[in-house]
Parts: structure tokens; sequence; C-alpha cells
């Protein structure tokens, strides 16, 4: 998938579900560095792919899973 593709996908499911209240949940784990560069690790593996890695987002009205794959 291209880049500009990757990115209009991620703005409309930011239009539809990235208002609040929702809350979002990834497999990621996220740290702030002490030279504060941005540290991920992955968390959880929700597949057997190479790479996994997604986002759920429950709302009050609506709820809604992206998931990314790909491997090596």
């Amino acid at each position: 998938m291209s880049l500009e593709r990757a990115e209009e996908l991620a703005s409309q499911f930011m239009q539809e579900f990235g208002r609040p209240p929702c809350r979002f949940f990834t497999n990621w784990n996220f740290e702030q560095r002490a030279d504060g560069l941005l540290y991920m690790t992955w968390g959880w593996d929700v597949t057997d792919a190479t790479f996994n890695t997604g986002v759920l987002v429950l709302g009050l009205q609506k709820s809604a899973c992206v998931w990314i794959e790909d491997g090596d």
C-alpha cells in the first residue's frame, strides 16, 4: 500500500472514531527516553505475522478495530 493511501485511510478512521470520549488501546508500549526520544516495544502479538500492530477504539456509540500485519 502506498504511504498516501495509508495516510488517507488513517485520516478517515480518525474522523470517524477519533473524538472523545473514545478510549484507544494498542499492542505497543510507549516510553519517553531520557534523551527525549519515544521508545516503542511490542506488548503482545495478535497474529503469527512477523509484524502486527493495531488499534482498538471503544466509544459510547461505536467501537472499531484496525489491525495491520506484514511478513518477511
